[in-house]
């Protein structure tokens, strides 16, 4: 399967969206854990959030480049805006993977692309609301389950 990306940009009066292919294409699956039970996001801190699903500890070479891919079929915001964060283990944030504002719900889909250093990783989503409030990760009663996923990513 070929990667699209995606460049949005303006003129001033027109939005324009490009799709191109990258040249890269989705190689062996690392690692993939799925979450079948809602996750209720209480932390206010960015600097501590509410643990929301692992993909497990898994050894790189430092050379691989890989997708990270994470999924909820819905995700809800408190009353402020509800984050979720990428976490190399629980010491290093790798920044906002998603956001959505204060009382909306929509489904998440996001991927972030790196080459992890040599060692061992568990990348982690971490969320938390900038206001109080409680946001949600929806993955129980009759949605199907969330998940995060890691694979190798090929280049053409």
């Amino acid at each position: 399967m070929s990667l699209q990306h995606k460049r949005e940009f303006s003129d001033g009066a027109w939005r324009y969206v490009v799709e191109e292919e990258s040249g890269e294409s989705f190689g062996s699956e690392l690692a993939y854990a799925e979450l079948d039970e809602d996750v209720t996001l209480v932390s206010g801190s960015e600097a501590a959030p509410t643990g929301v699903l692992s993909a497990g500890p898994i050894t790189f070479d430092g050379e691989t480049r890989v997708c990270i891919e994470f999924y909820c079929f819905l995700f809800v915001g408190g009353s402020g805006t509800t984050i979720l964060n990428l976490w190399d283990d629980t010491a290093t944030d790798l920044g906002r993977i998603a956001f959505i504002g204060a009382n909306t719900l929509a489904p998440c889909l996001v991927r972030r692309f790196l080459t992890p250093d040599a060692g061992e990783h568990t990348y982690r989503i971490r969320g938390w609301t900038s206001s109080g409030g409680n946001g949600q990760v929806a993955a129980g009663g009759s949605a199907v389950p969330a998940y995060v996923r890691i694979t190798t990513v090929d280049s053409a």
